[in-house]
């Protein structure tokens, strides 16, 4: 094998799985800090209870803090399940 065949041959296979490890990777970012807010061990709370502060002022602090994780966690597995 050449070197020009081996290079052809990794830039295919990272072309097929670079679109999926990246869905894969955003879905672990997105997941992963949601579930932080959602059992309280977010270190961004300082920053959500000024955007809190800032903009919801109908609803309670925990009750939002928890509907803003859950709606990370559904942003990750969105990531996952829709294609294009």
């Amino acid at each position: 094998m050449s070197l020009a065949n081996i290079d052809g041959a990794l830039i295919s296979f990272f072309r097929k799985i670079s679109g999926p490890l990246a869905r894969v990777a955003l879905f672990v970012v997105f997941f992963w800090f949601g579930i932080l807010k959602v059992i309280g061990l977010s270190p961004a709370g300082i920053v959500i209870a000024n955007l809190f502060q800032e903009i919801f002022l109908f609803m309670d602090f925990k009750t939002f803090y928890i509907c803003f994780g859950l709606f990370e966690c559904l942003i990750g597995v969105l990531f996952l399940i829709v294609e294009k």
